[in-house]
């Protein structure tokens, strides 16, 4: 029989392969597949025109958006305005309204008066 020093040493070296080897397949198993939350959309308008007719905003995935802040790389909306906000679409319309609170849609769109109850910030039915 092994001597209990013996089998300390084995079940360490098991223990040591076991947490390396899941790690390592943890790694291959996601590798190259983006999280699922990185395809999700995210609008943002110019605080400046929000309240406008015409309201001028960008749309970006979490992971375009992610990279600009990880690069501290500005986000610059077509007419050169650096200053935006968080902002859902209209469903009616298609115009982009500015997210209230802790970025909470309004009731209703602030520039046709569309009910957005039933509606998630890319202006699509809520499931």
């Amino acid at each position: 029989m092994a001597n209990s020093g013996t089998k300390n040493a084995v079940m360490v070296v098991i223990a040591v392969g076991a947490l390396v080897g899941g790690i390592y397949g943890l790694s291959r198993g996601v590798e190259g597949r983006p999280a699922p939350q990185e395809d999700k959309l995210q609008h943002f308008v110019d605080a400046g025109t929000v309240e406008s007719a015409s309201p001028v905003g960008v749309t970006m995935t979490v992971k375009e958006f992610n990279r600009h802040m990880r690069e501290s790389e500005p986000i610059v909306l077509s007419n050169g305005s650096r200053d935006i906000m968080p902002a859902g679409i209209c469903p009616t319309d298609g115009r982009y309204y500015a997210l209230v609170g802790h970025a909470q849609m309004p009731s209703n769109c602030p520039h046709c008066d569309t009910d957005l109850s039933g509606y998630d910030v890319n202006g699509q039915p809520s499931r």
